[in-house]
């Protein structure tokens, strides 16, 4: 009890502290970042940990100091460890249990690694991108002296419904799973709900993103919510200076057009219509391969279905692909496809595709049409069906000429809009702008 009372003390003193430096400060010094997550790259992958890794490798090479709190999710991950000059990542040991075991441990052990590290610096900013890690954090006594900013990469109660499975199990454990899976759900929302109200900017990667945050907290949280869009590596994604090489050594064949997928294996991502337009296309055209790489809880039931549908030598499931090989498949390939059924808040393989020259053909879906109704509205299918998927497949394997056309402008089209740097700028601005405005 006396230890809680002298750590909130400290909490105080720090916080006041930091006020008084930020107000002498002007908007070119080099700030004190520290960025709360749920992951980071590459100990986790995923979306929001890529841009957690990306813009904070940067905004350090820029001369900022940048902290990052995240949970220790693998032994082999020191709990501090020095990523580049000026990027330090610290991490809490987590215990395995249950979903609310897990999500209470989470709460609790980043406020209690927060505390040691306001103890040890000053922070000016603080980027929160998970709710669990926020949560406890941003009711600590005086923290709203210290601007805060919360990425919302996606509503993490639909998130989570999207991506647990169904059991097989019996009727009874079937509709007592889902009564949990509703109360985490909701739970979860609302931990959300509570950590926009208390930041003082929300970011988001889209329009569509952004109409989330309406839909599922309310409008009110449209005034001080900025769109700034996921980026690409492009000296890592780019064009490749032969095909045929990048296929000899993956081991895929010259002659067949491949489709490449990159998704986890999990119901909103659309695989399973994918699958189902992979039979349409054979009966117009079999020299065609479709690659799909990822895990996740759909593995079974999409092997179950390449070979009932009798696909087994036109689609192909890859498995978890390495970050190192990711560029040379985006490279092999000559469409990606984007099938996703729902919660497409931006999709960073899209622009890594494109990066590199491939084409990307997409559901109508959230983030996507934003990307890539600005390129080509062609790009996207009439509708998340898998008839309409095959069509559109087919109208480019009919036409490779205007498939050509559409490559010649990918890679332009990524390094004028998305590359890190240019993303990692908007977020520093918008560091800056919280700084120095009273009101967002």
């Amino acid at each position: 009890m006396e230890r809680d009372r002298f750590e909130a003390s400290e909490m105080t003193f720090y916080l006041n502290a930091t006020r008084s430096v930020r107000k002498r400060s002007n908007l070119t010094k080099k700030l004190n970042i520290l960025i709360v997550a749920g992951g980071i790259v590459p100990e986790q992958m995923g979306g929001s940990h890529r841009i957690v890794f990306e813009t904070a490798k940067r905004l350090a090479q820029r001369g900022h100091q940048v902290h990052v709190l995240v949970p220790q999710t693998g032994r082999n991950y020191p709990l501090e460890e020095e990523i580049t000059d000026n990027m330090l990542v610290f991490r809490y040991p987590i215990k395995r249990g249950g979903k609310i075991k897990n999500g209470i441990f989470h709460i609790l052990k980043s406020a209690t690694l927060f505390r040691r590290l306001c103890g040890q610096h000053n922070y000016d900013i603080l980027h929160f991108h998970s709710p669990l890690q926020a949560f406890c954090i941003l009711f600590l006594k005086g923290i709203t002296s210290v601007p805060t900013i919360y990425s919302l990469h996606s509503p993490c109660g639909k998130e989570y419904r999207s991506n647990i499975g169904t059991s097989n199990d019996r009727l009874l454990n079937k509709i007592f799973q889902k009564f949990k899976l509703n109360i985490y759900s909701e739970a979860l929302k609302f931990i959300e709900k509570i950590c926009l109200s208390r930041s003082k900017v929300i970011v988001v990667t889209s329009e569509f993103m952004k109409g989330q945050v309406a839909e599922e907290h309310g409008e009110k949280f449209l005034l001080k919510t900025i769109i700034i869009p996921g980026g690409c590596d492009i000296s890592k994604f780019k064009p490749s200076e032969g095909k045929e090489k990048i296929r000899i050594k993956l081991g895929l064949p010259a002659n067949k057009f491949i489709f490449l997928t990159v998704r986890r294996l999990v119901k909103r991502m659309g695989l399973e219509n994918l699958i189902r337009a992979a039979s349409y296309i054979r009966k117009k055209n079999r020299s065609f391969l479709i690659l799909i790489g990822g895990s996740g809880y759909l593995k079974e039931k999409l092997e179950r279905m390449i070979n009932e549908l009798k696909l087994s030598e036109s689609v192909k499931l890859l498995g978890f692909i390495k970050e190192e090989r990711l560029p040379w498949f985006y490279q092999a390939a000559d469409l990606f496809i984007l099938p996703s059924v729902t919660l497409e808040g931006f999709g960073l393989s899209t622009i890594e595709s494109l990066a590199t020259g491939t084409p990307v053909l997409a559901t109508p879906v959230g983030g996507s049409i934003e990307i890539l109704s600005s390129l080509d509205k062609d790009l996207l299918f009439e509708d998340i069906g898998s008839l309409a998927i095959a069509r559109k497949i087919l109208h480019y394997v009919n036409h490779p000429q205007k498939l050509q056309q559409i490559q010649e402008k990918c890679r332009s089209y990524v390094v004028e809009r998305y590359s890190w740097e240019k993303i990692t700028s908007q977020i520093e601005r918008t560091y800056f702008r919280t700084l120095s405005t009273k009101d967002f």
